[in-house]
């Protein structure tokens, strides 16, 4: 396997590799494309199979993040970034602790929030390490669950294919749940 050409291929810029002996921590963090700005993307925690496969999963999700900010009108690049482990037995305040300060070392070059089997509290511990942690929870003075916006966007996007389909309204004649039925208030909900 040559990481170099993996990079070029799908023209990424920076692969970083984390590894700490105290707590065993195991993080990748893939840098895609930085020229709309500063680099964004979730970290997850997942345990791969190998080293292939967590480089494999961060540099395809960075892509797709270069991607995503792009889209979404955002002065921002994309990146990525994996904790190789088990998050039932591995994650620990010392392990989130030790990314916090990983991603910290980056000086801002990328900031992150939780994905993937990690909550806003393990934001908040990654947090006491980081400035760029994002989405902790709103006593931190942070956004807090970045949920209601990704789900609003699934949503805006499901509209949006829709109208690109069957050219109707969207959903039509479909049985979705209405604005009443969730137990939440959204700014969003009349656009």
């Amino acid at each position: 396997m040559d990481i170099f050409e993996w990079m070029k291929k799908d023209g990424h810029e920076q692969i970083i590799f984390n590894f700490d002996k105290e707590t065993g921590m195991r993080a990748i963090i893939a840098i895609h494309d930085s020229t709309l700005g500063q680099t964004f993307g979730g970290v997850r925690m997942v345990n791969y199979n190998s080293m292939e496969d967590a480089l494999k999963d961060a540099m395809k999700l960075s892509k797709a993040m270069t991607y995503k900010c792009a889209a979404a009108d955002e002065d921002k690049g994309g990146g990525k970034a994996i904790i190789w482990g088990d998050p039932e037995k591995d994650k620990n305040e010392a392990l989130l602790r030790v990314f916090g300060r990983f991603v910290e070392m980056l000086r801002g070059r990328f900031a992150t929030g939780v994905d993937l089997n990690l909550n806003m509290m393990d934001g908040s511990v990654m947090g006491k390490e980081s400035q760029y942690i994002l989405g902790r929870p709103k006593e931190e003075g942070s956004s807090g669950s970045t949920g209601i916006t990704t789900a609003f966007g699934v949503y805006m996007g499901l509209k949006a294919c829709s109208k690109f389909l069957w050219g109707m309204k969207p959903f039509e004649g479909k049985e979705l749940l209405s604005r009443d039925s969730v137990q939440w208030e959204s700014p969003y909900w009349n656009i």
